[in-house]
C-alpha cells in the first residue's frame, strides 16, 4: 500500500475516533448530569471512560489482528504520558486549573499506585488473563467508590442537574451507540495505517504505539478538556485526564489481557513505564503543594513531554 494511502487511513482513523468520542462525551455526560453528579465526578468517571474508548478500540484491534502487543501496550503507556505532559500541560498553559482536595489525597496517588501495579505485572514477563481480572476488579472498585461519593454529594451545591425527557434519553443512547461504532471503525483504520507505516519505515511497533497512535487516541481527552475549561468546568478537565489514565490501565489493559495475554519488549519494564511513573509523580508533586495548576506548571509538564518524545524517537 502506498504511503499516501496509509496516511489517509491514519487520518481517517483519528477523525472517526474523534467523532465517536465527541458523541460519547456529550451525551454520556448529559445522562450522568441528569442523575445529579458533580462536575469532578463526571470528569473522573463518565467523561474519562468516554475519552478512553479510542484507546480500547485501538489496543483491542492491535492485539487481536496480528498480535501487536507492543503497539497495544505502547498506546496505553504513551497515551497516559501524553495526557499528563502534553494535554494537561497545554490546558493549564491556556487557563490555570483549581486543584480540589480529592485530587491531592486520592486521584493522583491512586494513579501512581496503579502504574506501580502495572510495573510489578511487567516483572512477570507477560500480562496474563488473571492479571487482567485483577485490573478489572480495580476499576470496579474505582467506579463504585465514585458512585458512592456522588450519592453522598447529591444535594451539594456543586451538583449540576439537567432534566432530560424519556424520549430524549432514547435518542441519547442511540447517539452513544453511533459513537461506539465510529470508535471501532476509527480504531481499525488507525491501527492499519500505523502498522503499514511502521512496516514501511522499519519503525518498531512500540515506538509507533508510544507516539503516533498514543497521540491520535489522546485527541478526545484534549478536545473534552479544552471544551470543559472554555465552559468554566475546570473540574471536568482535570478529572477527565486523571480518570482517563486510570481507565486506560485498569479497564482497557484489563480487557485486552483477558481477551489475549500480552507479551512485550523489555523496554517497557526498563524505560517506558518508569517514565510514566516519573510523569505521574511529577503531577502529584505539583498538585500537592498548589491550590492551582498554573501556567508555569503547564510549561514544565509540556517541556517534559517534548523531551520524552525526543528520547523515545
Amino acid at each position: 500500500m502506498q504511503i499516501f494511502s496509509l496516511v489517509l487511513l491514519l487520518l481517517g482513523g483519528v477523525i472517526c475516533l474523534y467523532i465517536g468520542a465527541e458523541l460519547l462525551i456529550i451525551y454520556a455526560a448529559r445522562l450522568a448530569i441528569s442523575v445529579g453528579m458533580t462536575p469532578l465526578v463526571v470528569g473522573l468517571t463518565v467523561v474519562a471512560f468516554s475519552t478512553s474508548t479510542p484507546e480500547l478500540a485501538s489496543t483491542l484491534i492491535a492485539q487481536i489482528n496480528g498480535d501487536h502487543s507492543n503497539m497495544a501496550l505502547g498506546t496505553i503507556v504513551g497515551s497516559n504520558i501524553a495526557n499528563i505532559g502534553l494535554i494537561l500541560g497545554l490546558i493549564t498553559m491556556v487557563k490555570p486549573l483549581e486543584v480540589k482536595r480529592q485530587i491531592k489525597t486520592f486521584e493522583a496517588p491512586f494513579t501512581i499506585g496503579i502504574t506501580l501495579l502495572l510495573w510489578v505485572f511487567l516483572l512477570r514477563g507477560q500480562i496474563t488473563r488473571w492479571m487482567g481480572i485483577v485490573l478489572i476488579i480495580g476499576v470496579v472498585f474505582y467506579v463504585y467508590r465514585h458512585i458512592k461519593k456522588a450519592q453522598k454529594l447529591k444535594h451539594s451545591s456543586d451538583v449540576m442537574v439537567e432534566k432530560i425527557a424519556k424520549s430524549k434519553r432514547i435518542w441519547y443512547f442511540l447517539l452513544i451507540a453511533i459513537g461506539v461504532v465510529s470508535l471501532t471503525i476509527g480504531g481499525a483504520l488507525l491501527i492499519k495505517g500505523a502498522v503499514g507505516l511502521a512496516t514501511r519505515f522499519g519503525i518498531p511497533d512500540r515506538v509507533i504505539g508510544l507516539t503516533v497512535v498514543a497521540l491520535g487516541t489522546s485527541l478526545p481527552e484534549f478536545a473534552a478538556s479544552l471544551v470543559a475549561i472554555m465552559r468554566k468546568l475546570g473540574d471536568v478537565a482535570i478529572g477527565n485526564i486523571l480518570g482517563s489514565n486510570v481507565f486506560n490501565i485498569l479497564f482497557i489493559l484489563g480487557v485486552v489481557a483477558i481477551v489475549k495475554p500480552l507479551s512485550f519488549s523489555s523496554q517497557f519494564l526498563n524505560k517506558d513505564v518508569p517514565l510514566l511513573l516519573a510523569f505521574s509523580a511529577l503531577l502529584w508533586g505539583l498538585v500537592s503543594y498548589q491550590k492551582k495548576l498554573g501556567r508555569l506548571s503547564g510549561l514544565l509538564l509540556f517541556s517534559c513531554y517534548v523531551g520524552y518524545i525526543y528520547y523515545v524517537s
